[in-house]
């Protein structure tokens, strides 16, 4: 990545203002002023990196990154660029976002304008990427959607929160009555409030058994288990004691129908890219197995394998990844249970370990919020001695790779609505400090939203 540091802080000028924009011939014009200060352009990194040798042989080589130019490398600012003075950025969420600047808080859209503006005491809380806000002013709260509608207009005096997808608000109007709205402004009434809706179905009990109700406030499945599970891709594990008292569990779908009969004792976990992960009770060949949608082992592992390699968590768009202990993941199994090791996986998507590399590392699942957002990250560490590592993320649909010196917890947060993610990348050092360029970050790796330079004073 080419990394400009320019004392008078030229870069200041290279971007607009929430009310202002630069035309396309003044940004043309500082381009050349800036690039003419630099005899050398150093590469962006796109996909894994460019060799020792390829870099001897072209010293202004660019490697593209999701259609990054010659011109533009990861990190720089996007034409027509806006800059925001606020002093927290939290990632888009359907196409808005939450800034704050000290007691102020507000709500911008992925050109940078205001969907409400900076407000004293305001706050604004998101759902899980469905486009729902729940804004409170002065103790007052309503609903409002990513473009800044009312969605919870006419119900006043209420409490909101949402439900544990975040997909829903909800609210208790009186004890028998509870309200949900959907990010499209959809209202719905149940006489049993929960905030265990999942995919449209809530888990409610009657009489010490428990079904699935629809926010039509209607029985899906009516109440015959013991216990009881959120649906996950359609499909839920329920469990009822057998003839002889025995718990055993089921799969269901949305409708109650057993797609897998009551069969398994210890409860296996939810269907995530198409696997789930099933205990063997007694079992002298295998401790754990895999089972897809039919019932069949995909993979069997015995106590041997665990303790070796570790356990498998999902990882998003139907991948697992095998870690031990706090270690970064060092194996990948798809749907099939086909199984590679990490360095593997990342060179079949083009993020290639160089010469000039100590390691490659996969990203842990549990540090990513949005697991089936069709991006993988990783962190490469090099040889030389005080260099920073690089952090990035690559594309598993167009094998585009983007990385740089990002701070930690960037580019994690993609939203596919604004297709833009949260980014802070390390612009060099000045006075003995690490000068970074924060912002909203495209898919060709440039900030189309960048957070102001604050005040020396």
């Amino acid at each position: 990545m080419r990394i400009i540091l320019v004392t008078c802080l030229l870069v200041c000028s290279s971007l607009v203002s929430v009310n202002a924009q630069n035309t396309n011939a003044e940004w043309q014009q500082l381009k050349k002023d800036v690039d003419a200060l630099f005899k050398k352009k150093q590469p962006a990194t796109g996909k894994g990196g460019t060799s020792a040798e390829e870099k001897a042989a072209n010293k202004d080589e660019t490697v593209k990154s999701g259609g990054a130019t010659a011109d533009n490398h990861v990190g720089d600012l996007a034409p027509g660029a806006k800059s925001v003075e606020a002093d927290v950025l939290l990632p888009f969420n359907a196409g808005a976002a939450i800034i704050r600047k000290g007691t102020a808080t507000a709500l911008i859209d992925a050109t940078g304008n205001f969907i409400i503006p900076f407000t004293n005491g305001l706050s604004i809380n998101a759902g899980k990427n469905a486009g729902l806000f729940i804004v409170a002013d002065a103790g007052v709260q309503r609903v409002i959607n990513a473009k800044g509608a009312n969605l919870s207009a006419g119900l006043t005096g209420l409490s909101w929160q949402f439900t544990d997808d975040g997909k829903l608000a909800y609210a208790w109007k009186s004890a028998q009555q509870t309200i949900y709205i959907d990010a499209n402004g959809q209202k719905y009434t149940t006489r049993d409030g929960s905030s265990e809706f999942q995919e449209g179905l809530a888990r409610m009990s009657t009489g010490g058994v428990y079904g699935y109700k629809k926010l039509k406030d209607e029985w899906a499945v009516k109440p015959q288990y013991t216990v009881a599970n959120p649906f996950s891709g359609g499909v839920a594990w329920v469990g009822k004691a057998d003839n002889f008292g025995q718990l055993k569990f089921s799969l269901i779908d949305t409708k109650g129908n057993e797609i897998i009969p009551f069969s398994y004792s210890i409860q296996p976990t939810d269907f995530l890219g198409g696997l789930s992960r099933v205990t063997a009770k007694n079992s002298a060949e295998f401790a754990e197995a895999y089972i897809d949608r039919k019932n069949k082992m995909v993979v069997k592992r015995t106590l041997q394998d665990i303790v070796k390699d570790g356990s498998f968590s999902y990882a998003g768009s139907g991948f697992y990844f095998g870690t031990r202990s706090m270690s970064p993941p060092h194996l990948v199994m798809d749907s099939t249970g086909r199984q590679v090791t990490a360095l593997e996986f990342m060179q079949n998507y083009g993020v290639r370990l160089e010469a000039s590399d100590k390691s490659l590392a996969l990203t842990r699942p549990d540090n990513v919020p949005n697991k089936d957002a069709g991006f993988f990250y990783y962190t490469r560490f090099f040889k030389e001695s005080g260099k920073p590592s690089y952090k990035g993320r690559f594309n598993i649909k167009t094998k585009q790779s983007l990385e740089g010196p990002f701070a930690d917890f960037s580019l994690l947060d993609f939203d596919p609505v604004s297709r833009l993610s949260y980014a802070k990348i390390s612009m060099g050092s000045q006075n003995g400090r690490t000068v970074y360029r924060e912002g909203y970050m495209n898919e060709a790796g440039l900030f189309v939203i960048v957070k102001a330079e604050a005040s020396a004073w």
